[in-house]
């Protein structure tokens, strides 16, 4: 395979924020949430990365990887939820990446285990981020349908990875 593996030339990767509450999770259970989301792409054994949380900032740092929210939300694609933009140097090594929420009325972002559809789109905010930072890691969409790395789970199960997305970060990332 001759296709270039975009990852951060470092590790421990620091992940920041621009604090903000969405929708009814509070400012805390947002940190919560990307606290857990960085725990769990952690725990992973025999993986060469360590995310860590970088904490609150005002705006995106210009390297490692930043969360951010926006309203309106401009889809890239399809993804409801959330996007991805890296950003390269010029020798095409990954510098930074930045996550964005979708910050909209149109989605209802939960911190609990229910998840479900009515009038709105519902989406488990730990598992999202999860996902989310799995992609900042260099991982690609699962076909997996139980994988945290699935092309859409808004649920609670996206916060728990399975083996294929265990398997996808030790191959990217070797001890």
């Amino acid at each position: 395979d001759t296709a270039k593996v975009l990852r951060f030339p470092h590790t421990p990767v620091a992940v920041f924020w621009r604090p903000r509450a969405l929708g009814a999770a509070s400012v805390g259970q947002v940190e919560a949430a990307l606290k857990g989301a960085i725990a769990t792409w952690n725990a992973v054994p025999g993986a060469g990365v360590q995310l860590v949380y970088g904490g609150e900032v005002t705006g995106p740092p210009g390297f490692d990887v930043f969360v951010g929210f926006e309203s309106p939300y401009q889809p890239a694609g399809s993804d409801p939820l959330a996007r991805i933009v890296r950003h390269t140097d010029t020798a095409g090594v990954l510098q930074a990446a930045e996550i964005v929420l979708d910050a909209d009325a149109d989605v209802q972002w939960t911190t609990t285990a229910k998840t479900w559809f009515h009038d709105k789109l519902v989406a488990d905010l730990q598992g999202t981020l999860t996902h989310m930072l799995g992609h900042a890691l260099g991982l690609g969409h699962s076909r997996d349908t139980r994988a945290a790395m699935y092309f859409f789970r808004p649920d609670y199960a996206s916060r728990l990875l399975i083996d294929d997305d265990r398997a996808g970060l030790r191959w990217l990332w070797p001890a």
